[in-house]
């Protein structure tokens, strides 16, 4: 009876997260890819006759873009579960691999937020084109002149862009969702889990890094 209800609650859990993120996501397209936004990021980049059929491009396939943007976080779950149980694994914790999927599923949300809070950031502040929008603020990546437009520069944005305060507050969240669900402490629970997060997280880094400077 126990296992049924925690495999509910976690269904539940990503439903609800999957239902958030689609959200946001739809929200992005109908704050800022308005047509006076595309013609910004696109000028100098295409021919001004062609600006009509880009905006009409965008939006054909938006909903393949809001799809996408919908379906990463469950990989993103998936590789820190993965990561997270070889690391206690390896500190010999024995923590079940459905209890650390569900505090992982718990900890996408902080992601969640974050991506609503950027939405609401730009918005506020406003942007001088969409370039802008991939830039995490209060990230590394928002303190440098990196060249958001430039795709010779992608791996440095994306690897920067990736260390922001969001990301640390995952890092620590994780624990506290695993305090409730086992019998170990919170400081117990943090070592493994910075280990296993940061060394994912930096192969991952380095795997997407290469890919762009190779393709």
């Amino acid at each position: 009876m126990k296992k049924i209800k925690t495999k509910k609650s976690i269904f539940s859990l990503l439903l609800l997260l999957i239902l958030f993120y689609f959200s946001i996501s739809l929200l992005m397209y109908l704050l800022f890819y308005t047509k006076d936004n595309i013609e910004t990021t696109f000028t100098g980049l295409a021919p001004s006759n062609k600006m009509g059929k880009i905006y009409e491009t965008i939006h054909k396939y938006k909903w393949i873009n809001i799809g996408i943007n919908t379906i990463i976080p469950l990989f993103s779950i998936l590789y820190t579960t993965f990561c997270l149980y070889i690391s206690f694994f390896l500190f010999d914790s024995k923590i079940k691999l459905k209890i650390i999927a569900k505090a992982a599923i718990k900890s996408q949300f902080i992601f969640a937020f974050a991506f609503l809070f950027k939405l609401f950031w730009y918005y506020i502040k406003g942007i001088d084109n969409l370039f802008e929008l991939n830039i995490m603020p209060f990230s590394l990546a928002s303190f440098f002149d990196i060249g958001y437009g430039d795709f010779d520069n992608s791996w440095l944005l994306f690897s920067l862009n990736s260390l922001n305060i969001f990301e640390l507050a995952y890092m620590l969240f994780i624990p506290i969702a695993l305090v409730k669900s086992t019998s170990l402490r919170y400081k117990n629970l943090l070592k493994p889990t910075l280990w296993g997060y940061v060394t994912g997280l930096f192969l991952y880094l380095v795997l997407i890094s290469l890919l762009t400077l190779t393709f």
